[in-house]
């Protein structure tokens, strides 16, 4: 398909990719129709009626299809009847990082993986800041990047957090540098299966030719099985290739070692982080960044991963709400020596709890169950007694409880090892209440629920 042979799209879903495809392509003359079965915030539909496009909301209707392009949310299921009527109808399904490529003038870097990709994400474009690149961070991250277009030029790069929603549905998207972090089990309420899961992830590479570089993770058994079928560039990083040893991270090939970058301190915690950091070296190298590497020292890390919030009477309370699967959880509680009140829950995507369960083992002295339905965490978890087993299902209680089974000394993770949507609108949404109710703790104004 021809762009200047497009003159009507359809949005499909009117979240920030929605409504940013929908201004960028207004923009450029295109005739827009939005549909979302949804109910949308009232600000979002103001904005539609000012600039001038018809809409649905509720319902999909037939007036979709009266298109020559779908753009479609990432929240939005491959396997919907609708994508399956346009497909039928020959009507081409984009996503919006579909859409941003064959419009964005500057190389895109695209960083994914189960675990760390909006870490490794940030790490990047950070370190390219360091170095005096133009970097913008976008994607899944929350920045959509046909928001960036019209600012960015040749010399940009676009480091791009995506998803296994996003690229399930792409076409003809291809970065420059890919980078796969890591693959575990995740949104098997979404995808059928591991194996389709693993495929929608290994589709960041599917475009890739020989000039452009895929940034692998050795270790992981799943990525190396992957490999076999890239066709870009390999650079590994992982034990043996780039990695992190003590404050230096060092790149080994030929019999030698090249020390990349040296620093003094790492403020982010856990091993899973520095591997993150090997993996930001290794896309950074890739990218044409020269050592020594710079910026390590000064990159603090995002909201909601692995955040210290405050210390109450020696207990330590820490956000880890963005950690929405099981893995994601477990390696957070592999950072702590000291026992944790651990609270956790919320919508389980039906994964398996027991890699949380194995790290929690010598760790976790109590639970704090928050959700709507806590029963499979709670079974997970029945080797603790039922007094060190309770459920919430409001932040607050949850706070409260924590501290009430906390001694000084001990730490108090948010870390639900679930995704937020039962109680919540959002990871951050419901790290922002977990700080909140700390908050209100330390002041004395959190009292019995």
């Amino acid at each position: 398909m021809k762009l200047d042979e497009i003159s009507k799209i359809t949005i499909l879903g009117l979240g920030k990719s929605g409504m940013a495809s929908a201004r960028f392509f207004k923009n450029k003359g295109v005739e827009i129709f939005a549909s979302d079965s949804g109910n949308p915030d009232s600000k979002v539909l103001e904005e539609l009626h000012k600039l001038g496009i018809p809409y649905e909301i509720g319902v999909h209707t037939e007036k979709i299809f009266h298109s020559d392009l779908i753009i479609v949310s990432p929240g939005i299921d491959a396997r919907h009847s609708v994508l399956i009527t346009a497909q039928k109808r020959k009507i081409p399904v984009w996503p919006e990082i579909e859409a941003a490529y064959h419009f964005c003038p500057c190389p895109i870097i695209a960083i994914t993986g189960t675990n760390g990709k909006s870490t490794a994400a940030a790490l990047v474009a950070h370190l390219m800041k360091s170095a005096g690149r133009d970097a913008r961070l976008v994607g899944n991250i929350g920045i959509p990047l046909l928001e960036e277009i019209p600012t960015l030029s040749s010399g940009s790069w676009a480091v791009m957090e995506t998803s296994s929603f996003q690229l399930e549905t792409i076409t003809s998207f291809r970065p420059k540098i890919s980078c796969i972090l890591n693959i575990t089990q995740d949104h098997l309420n979404r995808h059928p299966d591991l194996r389709t899961y693993i495929q929608a992830k290994a589709k960041i590479m599917e475009n890739q030719r020989m000039e452009d570089t895929a940034v692998l993770n050795k270790d992981d058994p799943v990525i190396r099985s992957l490999a076999e079928k890239a066709k870009a560039n390999i650079l590994w990083f992982g034990e043996g290739e780039i990695y992190v040893e003590g404050n230096q991270i060092v790149r080994e090939y030929g019999g030698t070692k090249e020390i990349l970058a040296q620093f003094e301190k790492f403020q982010l915690q856990g091993k899973h982080n520095l591997n993150n950091l090997a993996a930001a070296a290794a896309v950074s190298i890739a990218a044409g960044l020269t050592p020594p590497i710079k910026g390590i020292e000064t990159f603090t890390g995002l909201s909601h991963r692995l955040e210290f919030v405050k210390t109450i009477h020696g207990v330590e309370f820490w956000d880890d709400s963005k950690a929405t699967n099981p893995n994601s959880a477990a390696s957070a509680l592999r950072t702590f020596s000291k026992p944790v009140i651990l609270i956790a829950g919320g919508s389980e995507k039906g994964l398996d709890f027991s890699p949380l369960v194995q790290a929690a083992a010598g760790r976790v002295k109590a639970l704090i169950a928050l959700g709507r339905e806590n029963l499979k965490i709670l079974q997970a978890f029945s080797y603790l007694e039922k007094s060190s087993m309770i459920e919430a299902r409001e932040m607050k209680k949850a706070v409260l409880e924590a501290f009430k089974r906390a001694a000084p000394g001990d730490i108090v993770l948010l870390s639900p090892a679930c995704a937020s949507f039962d109680l919540f609108h959002s990871a951050e949404e419901r790290g922002d209440f977990f700080k909140r109710a700390v908050q209100e703790l330390h002041l004395g104004e959190l009292n019995e629920i």
